[in-house]
């Protein structure tokens, strides 16, 4: 037997008896607090897809979003401080947050 397949089999076995290979939801085995955290981020997520629905609007989400929790427009002559906010929006398809 091949090396690489015998070292495989373990990880295999392993796999069929897990709740992966039963078909069981990791729903159930969430805390109540987890499932709370869980529905509000899906939740904010199909609103954010509801408004970005191409290029241009996720763009334009995406900038509303970093603006509302204090990230600012980085220009040429912004002056960098440790734990300042900013983004740069690079012709209106993509976006760079960074701290």
């Amino acid at each position: 037997m091949d090396m690489k397949i015998a070292r495989l089999i373990p990880l295999a076995l392993a796999v069929a008896t897990s709740s992966l290979a039963q078909n069981k939801s990791a729903w159930t085995g969430l805390p109540p607090a987890d499932r709370a955290t869980v529905t509000q981020f899906a939740e904010d997520y199909k609103a954010y897809l509801n408004v970005a629905r191409g290029a241009l609007s996720s763009n334009a989400e995406v900038i509303r979003r970093a603006q509302a929790a204090g990230f600012a427009e980085y220009r040429d002559n912004t002056a960098l401080r440790p734990g300042a906010r900013f983004y740069v929006n690079n012709r209106d398809r993509a976006v760079m947050l960074f701290v």
